[in-house]
């Protein structure tokens, strides 16, 4: 809130009255704001006789009432809440508007890097199944060849052992004629 643009708020003092003020010049007795200020409360050691203290009410008041001329015009009006307050919900309102423009900003980046994992999480696992599919294949082919080479091996195995075994074998006996 700028304070040059809002000149009803704070206005110039009298030079006048805040030197006399200051000064103390038109010094009164303090008491608690709301409490009636009584006779025998006086800052000096000797009180006062009370025909004094109500002689001397007119300088009081007196003193009141410049004083209360000197805050008065720094006070706020009615108009001037009306327009602090509507200056606090026009910034509310564009606050407001920020904030959802910047959710609806921060809302979309994490979408798109949901996105992007999930696209990437899901190729990591389709290339995973492939990769072990091919390798179960190659593993299949591997076995399957082997043993085929094996199988080879042991008919051709059993092939010549059953050669061998015709040609180390002694010719039939001849039939015997019967009698």
């Amino acid at each position: 809130m700028d304070t040059e643009a809002r000149p009803g708020y704070f206005r110039k003092l009298d030079g006048a009255a805040v030197c006399s003020i200051v000064n103390g010049a038109n010094k009164m007795n303090a008491s608690m704001p709301g409490e009636p200020r009584k006779p025998e409360d006086t800052d000096d050691v000797a009180a006062p006789p009370v025909a004094e203290y109500h002689a001397s009410m007119d300088k009081r008041l007196s003193i009141l009432e410049m004083r209360f001329d000197t805050v008065l015009p720094t006070l706020a009006t009615k108009a001037d809440l009306a327009e602090l307050r509507t200056e606090i919900l026009t910034a509310q309102e564009r606050l407001r508007s920020d904030f959802n423009v910047a959710q609806e900003k921060l809302r979309s980046e994490i979408l798109n890097a949901m996105r992007e994992m999930q696209s990437s999480l899901l190729m990591w696992i389709v290339s995973t199944m492939v990769a072990m599919f091919l390798g179960m294949v190659g593993l299949f082919l591997s076995i399957s060849s082997t043993m085929m080479e094996t199988t080879e091996r042991m008919v051709q195995t059993h092939i010549r052992g059953i050669q061998d075994a015709r040609e180390a074998q002694p010719a039939p006996p001849s039939p015997s004629p019967s009698p």
